[in-house]
């Protein structure tokens, strides 16, 4: 549910979120909707499936879950933070979706975040220790 908005924003990063100057508006209008737009028309839309439980801050990369801030990802492997945070969210959306109160629990088993079969994420070298999280979400769940 998540990988949208990701993609979005893969692309903003490797674009360099360059955008057109006041003469390139003028000379060649785009009637395209911007990369950060579709970023967060996308996001809306996830947050919507979540029956309104899960969001990403645009601007913090913070994982929101019932307007409580769940965790900031880091980098890991190809992904920026805030590429995984779309991802994460998109799987706790997902989780929402089908559950409102998420009556799963949060669980660590290794470096991997778990809510009963459904596997969350894998732990990033920048990230707080799996088990806090898992205490974290079940907090704010």
């Amino acid at each position: 549910v998540g990988a949208p908005a990701a993609v979005w924003q893969r692309v903003l990063e490797q674009s360099g979120r360059r955008g057109r100057d006041f003469f390139g508006h003028l000379l060649n209008p785009s009637t395209h909707p911007g990369d950060e737009w579709r970023r967060e028309n996308f996001t809306k839309k996830m947050h919507e499936y979540s029956h309104k439980k899960v969001t990403v801050n645009h601007n913090s990369a913070e994982i929101m879950v019932n307007g409580k801030a769940f965790f900031k990802p880091g980098a890991h492997a190809d992904m920026s933070g805030q590429e995984r945070a779309y991802l994460i969210a998109g799987t706790l959306a997902g989780l929402y979706h089908k559950d409102k109160k998420l009556s799963g629990n949060a669980v660590a088993q290794g470096n991997i975040l778990y809510i009963g079969h459904t596997r969350i994420f894998e732990q990033g070298p920048d990230d707080p220790p799996v088990a806090e999280l898992a205490a974290r979400l079940n907090q704010i769940k």
